[in-house]
């Protein structure tokens, strides 16, 4: 999946082209240029977040975009503080690898 830096529509394949691309006063031919298929635009490759459904450029986690993250890392958080003590929050966050899990 992709998407347009110019119009940000989304599409699966990008578009091949022959045609002159301006350069500067002049246009030149580039063979094989991939551009977006409805404006004719850059474009960058996208993913689609495994647990919502939007698409995102970059992320730390493969498969999940960042809100998603965000969201599950809050989750995580309240799950914890409701169900654990600070001393027992302690315990687990010196237990897994040193990882500070608030």
């Amino acid at each position: 999946m992709y998407r347009c830096n110019v119009c940000e529509a989304e599409f699966s394949e990008p578009k091949t082209t022959k045609d002159p691309v301006p350069y500067g006063s002049r246009e030149v031919t580039y063979p094989g240029v991939s551009c977006c298929p409805f404006c004719g635009g850059d474009f960058e490759e996208v993913q689609i977040c495994e647990l919502c459904g939007e698409t995102f450029t970059e992320s730390k986690h493969n498969g999940v975009c960042d809100s998603c993250i965000s969201i599950v890392v809050n989750r995580h958080s309240e799950l914890l503080k409701t169900n654990f003590t600070p001393f027992e929050i302690a315990i687990l966050n010196s237990a897994l690898d040193g990882r500070n899990i608030q």
